[in-house]
């Protein structure tokens, strides 16, 4: 049996996986019918299923690795901000310090297929590198190297 405070937060996800997966329907109804709608349509499915199936496992997998010096976790930027949502993954050192490691990565999908991995390091010193591909070159392994870079260097400071 649950506690009220455990009861309370299993409600609370249950309303926010219901927000998301009505805001997701929302962006999907966004670009409508048409041919290049159509399109982006495809690519914005394309992009869910690398997010859902490669990305999201990966990075969960990962937790298990980082846990004892900080915490790395997934997010879906679903706003229309960037037109096709993001993949953000973040890391944060679990030492509290200024300089204390932190991190994160987006992957960003343009309509085209062209695609962005920008690896932002935040302290001790803030520098961003970036790379393009392609969407159909984000394989689980071209996806677990890249997350794999990203997290190690984030811990290097």
């Amino acid at each position: 049996m649950h506690s009220d405070a455990t009861s309370r937060l299993v409600d609370a996800v249950v309303r926010t996986r219901r927000m998301l997966e009505a805001a997701r329907r929302n962006t999907a109804g966004h670009f409508g019918e048409g041919d290049r709608n159509g399109r982006k349509l495809a690519v914005l499915t394309d992009i869910r299923d690398l997010h859902s199936r490669i990305i999201q496992p990966i990075v969960e997998s990962r937790q298990q690795i980082v846990r004892d010096v900080g915490t790395v976790w997934f997010q879906e930027d679903i706003g229309l901000v960037h037109e096709m949502p993001r993949a953000i993954v973040h890391f944060t050192s679990i030492d509290n310090a200024e300089d204390a490691p932190r991190a994160y990565m987006t992957i960003h999908v343009g309509e085209d297929g062209t695609t962005s991995i920008s690896e932002n390091f935040l302290t001790p010193v803030k520098t961003t590198d970036v790379r393009s591909c392609r969407l159909d070159d984000l394989d689980s392994e071209a996806v677990a190297l890249a997350i794999d870079r990203f997290l190690a260097k984030a811990m290097q400071g």
